[in-house]
């Protein structure tokens, strides 16, 4: 409970503007599950958030449930290829893996906010290639962006 109420209060802090917390205090509270929030519903604290990088936030993590969304259906629709559905797992674990661990983080506010938009982009980039079918892409992607942080 301490690091929920911490880091909602740095989340305050960090945007420079009380007085905008209290008219938008969607875009301040500790989110959890991105998965169980509606795509609308995160767009619409994304646009009443004054923070821009707390908007970008809000905006990945619709883009993300979108992206579920759309792999469920194609899924339900189609035969689906057993690397795909393992794909789209690891993928959705990796998302819920880096929200969960983002309260433990070392750093600023602005750092951790930023990771946590890096981490959905990175993963979202790799999960549309596999979802269109370019696998091979998605590999080449996935090897180069290791290779280059190391």
């Amino acid at each position: 409970m301490f690091v929920r109420i911490s880091t909602v209060m740095g989340l305050i802090l960090f945007s420079g503007a009380l007085t905008a917390a209290s008219n938008t205090p969607q875009c301040y509270e500790f989110f959890s599950q991105p998965e169980k929030a509606s795509p609308v519903e995160l767009l619409q604290i994304a646009d009443s958030c004054p923070v821009e990088e707390l908007s970008e936030l809000y905006q990945n993590r619709a883009a993300h449930v979108q992206l579920l969304n759309e792999s469920l259906t194609l899924a339900t629709q189609f035969q689906p290829r057993d690397d795909f559905d393992r794909h789209m797992e690891s993928y959705r674990i990796y998302i819920a893996l880096i929200e969960s661990f983002s309260v433990h983080f070392k750093g600023s506010l602005a750092e951790l906010i930023t990771e946590l938009n890096n981490g959905y982009q990175n993963a979202m980039e790799l999960a549309r290639l596999r979802l269109k079918g370019y696998e091979k892409r998605a590999e080449w992607l996935e090897w180069y962006k290791a290779l280059k942080k190391n």
